[in-house]
């Protein structure tokens, strides 16, 4: 997403990795957060050629400063808490980006850029991190053969009621 979600969503702005930063404040220890979220923000700082280097991975650093420990109040295994907390994540490195930027914030924009973009990235975390890992928890539960053949089998039900 980091790397093609202005070229399919121009209009829309995601934090591409804020699921990866709630997930690793979860599973990492503090530091190890904040090398990652150093890592992170400068792949994105290499990436934009708008804003001054190091922008992105001050703000990162920043963010997890803040938000680690706030962790205990977001379960993992809680899709709408991982969401909320990835979509928190997401708001709070927004802010501070526009802060550093100069930003003016009209009633207009702090709505999209802080509620709308964020929830947006909840979303996003859920549909392409908590469902996978949802389903390959699944598959590794139960089998490729007994989902195969679950998807068969309901498949045949189907087409003999029809």
């Amino acid at each position: 997403m980091a790397l093609f979600g202005t070229l399919f969503f121009p209009s829309i702005r995601l934090s591409p990795f804020a699921p990866l930063l709630a997930l690793s404040y979860q599973r990492l220890t503090f530091s190890q957060s904040l090398w990652l979220a150093i890592g992170v923000g400068a792949i994105l700082d290499l990436m934009n050629g708008e804003l001054h280097f190091g922008l992105y991975a001050l703000t990162l650093v920043l963010t997890t400063a803040v938000l680690y420990s706030q962790k205990r109040h977001f379960f993992e295994d809680k899709a709408l808490a991982f969401s909320l907390f990835t979509a928190l994540i997401s708001a709070f490195s927004t802010l501070l980006l526009m802060i550093f930027q100069g930003v003016s914030m009209s009633g207009k924009s702090c709505l999209a850029n802080l509620f709308l973009m964020p929830a947006i990235d909840g979303v996003y975390a859920f549909l392409w991190l908590t469902c996978p890992m949802r389903l390959y928890t699944y598959i590794e539960k139960v089998g490729w053969k007994t989902l195969w053949h679950r998807m068969v089998g309901h498949e045949n039900t189907e087409s003999d009621t029809e």
